[in-house]
């Protein structure tokens, strides 16, 4: 769901080296669509559904605000932000 947006995303920010990011995107993507069902099954018949969800969400949360503090970060002490 995520792959189409990020996969174009990546197209605008890199202009060097950028078949290289497309790569490691997509062995990211594929790497995550792999071990993410593995791990849900076993994690949902240790804590069980509903706590399941609270952990997805909370890592979720977690990742998301990584980002956001570096596209902040990169935003906001960047020279070269110009197109923002």
């Amino acid at each position: 769901m995520c792959f189409g947006p990020t996969l174009s995303v990546i197209g605008h920010w890199f202009k060097r080296r950028r078949g290289i990011a497309l790569g490691l995107t997509a062995t990211g993507s594929s790497l995550g669509g792999t071990i993410f069902p593995i791990a849900a099954r076993n994690l949902i018949r240790l804590v069980g559904f509903v706590q399941f969800l609270v952990v997805l969400f909370f890592s979720g949360a977690y990742l998301l605000q990584i980002s956001l503090d570096n596209a902040y970060y990169w935003l906001h002490f960047n020279v070269h932000a110009w197109y923002f």
